[in-house]
């Protein structure tokens, strides 16, 4: 949900804002080489929004990798060496 948001912001501010500049008073975002002025509250929540994500990212992988539940062998899977 989190990058979802990211992604729908980083669409209406019209390019990556952690990659743009403030010059003068006026805010722009990076997008394609260029520059696209944007509004100072856009701006300004994009570039925490996308400090949030360097860190909820990562710690979602480490915790999808750590704290996921071991795959448990069935009963029906063991076979018997008898047979």
């Amino acid at each position: 949900m989190n990058y979802l948001v990211y992604a729908v912001a980083t669409l209406l501010a019209g390019g990556d804002v952690l990659h743009g500049l403030v010059v003068h008073g006026h805010f722009f975002a990076a997008a394609q080489g260029g520059f696209v002025e944007v509004a100072p509250a856009l701006f300004e929540f994009c570039r925490w929004h996308s400090y949030t994500l360097l860190v909820s990212f990562p710690l979602l992988l480490w915790g999808g990798f750590h704290l996921a539940p071991e795959p448990r062998v069935s009963d029906e899977l063991v076979f018997s060496q008898g047979d």
